[in-house]
């Protein structure tokens, strides 16, 4: 591999990186009551996948129902993406026809994946920051940790 070949690569590898948590991106705490959801795509090569959720009628306080997300001291606000993009990974997946009836996922957002397309309902704690994955189909909220 040429030099030049090499430092472009390097430097498109840093670029997708970076997007994924910037250093001066802050993180919020959110909280989503995760079910079998409308969408949950999973990219293998980019390594990520992501859940679309609706947004509650207020705080994580005022309560949360079944595909819903909100941040600790608001509602997610009209404009802002209703996507959570997470690192995750299949591992197997098994078919009967054109239905998966089950698959195994791996990674740090395997218990998000997991219940977003199979359930059952669980309460997950994440912190996000607001970013971009063109691999994910663009804005979303992109999960820093799990269970804060």
């Amino acid at each position: 591999m040429s030099k030049r070949l090499f430092l472009i690569l390097a430097g498109a590898l840093i670029t997708a990186l970076s997007s994924l948590a910037p250093a001066d991106a802050q993180s919020y705490p959110m909280s989503c009551m995760i079910r079998t959801m409308d969408e949950a795509v999973v990219v293998p090569l980019a390594g990520m996948a992501r859940v679309a959720f609706s947004t509650s009628r207020g705080p994580i306080a005022a309560g949360l129902q079944p595909v819903q997300c909100a941040f600790a001291d608001r509602a997610v606000r009209a404009g802002e993406p209703n996507r959570l993009c997470f690192a995750a990974s299949i591992n197997e997946i098994i078919f009967n026809g054109s239905t998966a009836t089950r698959a195994s996922f791996g990674g740090p957002g395997l218990a998000v994946l997991q219940s977003a397309v199979f359930g059952p309902t669980k309460l997950v704690n994440v912190t996000v920051h607001l970013g971009d994955v063109g691999s994910l189909g663009g804005p979303c909220f992109l999960v820093d940790a799990y269970g804060v």
